[in-house]
Formats: structure tokens, sequence, C-alpha cells
């Protein structure tokens, strides 16, 4: 409903995706049955048997598809981050100068949006669930430094529970005042959001974007 009313607004939605990033896809839709069956065996955490089987049953089935060899192994020659920032900025610069473009993005998505910040036609961040911190991982100031100089518009929805921090972050690292966050009650993938979080948090993007909110807050109480 949110992206609707954004393209009754006259805005140009993008939803750009690498070429490289096709082969994880298909990796994914190949062995979701296994997955499936995987997690109904032994349980929905993430043990290491299970990772290990996972990352066998996919390259099985990468061996059927030769095509997709190059694009699996750039991906793997370069880290993730610095690969998907470099085809972001080019992206956006793509867009053209003289627009004013708001990034959506999720997770480590946040953190290639904040690196491009310094992009003229970037006007405004909002990121679901920033990952401050990994949770198995001593704290990595590169994941915040940049927040704390930050010069362009960013809110950031945060679980209160997220694994990857939660309503600790505020006092816990140097944020830029242009940061602004909006809490609700789930986790960093957002599984459990309720309908009141989620009605408040639309509003909040929609008053972030400066449209004129059309939902009607959701009586938590009542649900």
């Amino acid at each position: 409903a949110l992206i609707n009313r954004l393209v009754l607004e006259n805005y140009v939605l993008l939803w750009p995706t690498e070429d490289s990033r096709a082969v994880f896809k298909l990796l994914d839709e190949k062995t979701k049955r296994f997955v499936q069956w995987l997690d109904a065996l032994l349980g929905p955490n993430k043990s290491l048997v299970k990772v290990c089987l996972r990352k066998t049953a996919k390259v099985i089935v990468l061996a059927f598809y030769p095509e997709q060899w190059t694009n699996f192994f750039m991906r793997q020659a370069r880290s993730n981050l610095s690969y998907q920032s470099d085809f972001y900025l080019c992206t956006l610069r793509s867009v053209g100068q003289g627009k004013a473009v708001s990034v959506l993005s999720h997770s480590a998505g946040g953190r290639i949006a904040v690196q491009l910040c310094d992009e003229p036609n970037l006007a405004r961040m909002i990121c679901f669930g920033y990952p401050f911190k990994h949770p198995a991982r001593p704290e990595e100031p590169e994941r915040t430094e940049r927040l704390a100089r930050l010069q362009k518009p960013c809110l950031i929805i945060q679980g209160k529970q997220d694994e990857y921090g939660g309503l600790d972050v505020v006092g816990r690292y140097a944020l830029s005042s242009c940061v602004d966050f909006e809490f609700v009650n789930s986790d960093h993938d957002y599984e459990d959001i309720s309908e009141a979080d989620w009605a408040r948090v639309v509003r909040r993007i929609e008053g972030f974007l400066g449209l004129r909110s059309n939902v009607a807050p959701v009586d938590s109480a009542a649900n």
C-alpha cells in the first residue's frame, strides 16, 4: 500500500539487482525444500550441522549450472559489501543529477546507503534493522563511523529485540543529529511485528518523505 501511494505521488521506484545476485537466488530456490526438511528434522535453530549441510547442498546444485560459475566466483572474490556498494553507486549516479533519491534498505543495505551519503542526489535514507554490531563478533567501528558524521536525514526502523542492536544503540554509539529512530517490538527480520507497530512505521515513513499519512492508527489493545 505504501509503494502504491508513492507511485501515485509521482515517485519513480527502482529496485536494482546486480547480475551476480541471480546465482544466489537460484541456489536458494533449488535448495528450499531441502532447507524446509532440515528445519523439520533438526528444528529452526541455526546449528553448525545445518549450516554445513545447506552449503553442501548449494555446492551440489551449483555443479549443474556451469553458466553461473563466473557470477558465483566473481562475488566470492570480493567482499559482498564492497561489491554491492560499487553496484549501487553506479545505479545512484545513473539516475542523474538534480534528482532527489530516497534509499530504502534493510540490514547491510543500510551500511551501503550511508557509504553513498556524499552523493549529491541522495537526499535521505530509511533503514530497517541497521546492523550496529554482529552478535558473534566484537565491535567493528566501520559499521557506525559514518553514522557519527552523517549530514543527511536518516530514519532507522529498529527492533527492540534486534540481535544486531536494540534499544541500547542510542546511548551506545556516537550518532549524528541527522539520525532518527522508530523502535518497534520485533527482531532483526520483523517476522513478529504487530499490525499496530507496522501502521506506526508506515505513518512515520510517510512523514519522513513529506507525505500526508492516510494510515489510521491501530488500537493495539484490540488485537
